[in-house]
């Protein structure tokens, strides 16, 4: 059997598809001039040629690289092929998607357990969160839509065990039915998935709001709940979730992750999502911080932090830099006309802590930056 050529689409080598919908087809394709492997998502030739249709692959790519989370699929191009088909090029997950874990666990007869629940709803505020704050809503929240991926470069096969292995994280995709708050009221035609869209999405034309999102969070969660201990647990958040009227629902994702927490038992102060984006970091990130601190270990014992601290202290008050400064020349030399007790250099000393103690402003969002794709639709 003769090879078959290479297709290229831009810059990007294809190496072969990984999911087709009516609308378009994703590619797990190789940036050659970064030498990584991306996911391609295509628009059908046909559809290409409907303005509305291409208008709307535009404005997905376009939403997302208004929302900046970890926790969503990002996207680092987008172009046109030689036929005139619209792509975009996105992070790369191709290790499936909730809908699959879920029933190939249910398969298993294995429910989710408590930190599988605490990590799905945690994704889903984190997620939607960062789309909310964008003026977007997002329209699908569906377990199809929320996407599997390994930060590791050569991952193990997922271990049927749990929910994600070591490592793995979920990343919301697909925009393709995001509405855009800054540019209308909120008036759109009806769309989303049956089952998990909100009844304000149903109709011809209909007003929806980021609290149409709440209700496909809570849709999913409570689907992925089926057979587990936690399924009566989450009643109560379901009958608020997913309130017939938006305004009786949650006010946004924060309040409703919080009433999950407390449903699951969980203050959330130990939530697994902390752990699971500690597991993702790479590992020479993690062999980096273990040799800033020996280097710090050596500095110190080597009797160089004491050179180093004028500069330290004059960085915070310059002040107290003369006064520490003249501490340690008196040490140094006791006939010196200025000697600072040992009790003002404590006290100096206290205070320099105090100044550089770390505000406690958190992070939501990561540095490091994932791999993701989006479904095919």
């Amino acid at each position: 059997m003769a090879d078959q050529p290479t297709r290229w689409i831009g810059r990007y080598r294809i190496v072969r598809p990984i999911g087709t919908g009516g609308f378009a087809t994703v590619y797990i394709a190789v940036d050659e001039r970064l030498g990584c492997e991306v996911a391609l998502k295509v628009l059908a030739e046909n559809h290409s040629l409907v303005p509305d249709v291409r208008e709307r692959f535009i404005s997905e790519a376009q939403h997302l690289r208004r929302v900046d989370s970890y926790w969503v699929a990002s996207i680092f191009d987008l172009g046109e092929t030689d036929t005139g088909q619209p792509y975009m090029v996105l992070e790369l997950a191709d290790r499936g998607d909730l809908d699959t874990r879920v029933n190939d666990l249910w398969d298993n007869r294995r429910p989710l357990g408590r930190d599988d629940m605490l990590v799905l709803a945690d994704t889903l505020a984190h997620s939607l969160s960062a789309i909310h704050a964008a003026d977007l809503v997002h329209r699908d929240v569906t377990p199809g839509n929320l996407l599997v991926r390994h930060n590791g470069l050569r991952p193990e096969p997922w271990s049927g065990e749990t929910l994600l292995d070591l490592g793995e994280r979920l990343l919301l995709s697909d925009l393709g039915y995001a509405k855009d708050l800054r540019l209308a009221s909120g008036l759109t035609s009806g769309g989303g998935t049956a089952g998990f869209a909100a009844p304000e999405q149903s109709g011809e034309m209909t007003q929806v709001t980021q609290r149409a999102d709440i209700y496909g969070a809570t849709a999913v969660l409570t689907w992925a709940a089926v057979g587990s201990p936690f399924e009566q647990a989450l009643q109560e958040v379901a009958a608020v979730g997913m309130a017939e009227d938006p305004a009786d629902r949650f006010a946004d994702m924060g309040v409703w992750n919080s009433a999950v927490h407390e449903a699951l038992g969980s203050s959330g102060s130990a939530s697994p999502l902390g752990r699971v984006v500690e597991e993702s970091q790479p590992q020479w990130a993690k062999q980096a911080l273990v040799v800033a601190v020996v280097i710090s270990v050596l500095l110190i014992t080597a009797g160089l932090w004491s050179e180093l601290r004028p500069a330290r202290v004059a960085a915070v008050n310059n002040d107290w830099y003369e006064e520490l400064r003249d501490a340690e020349q008196a040490e140094q030399d006791p006939n010196s006309p200025v000697v600072a007790s040992d009790s003002e250099t404590a006290e100096a000393d206290a205070e320099l802590e105090v100044e550089e103690e770390p505000n406690g402003d958190s992070v939501d969002n990561p540095a490091s930056v994932p791999t993701t794709t989006t479904t095919a639709g």
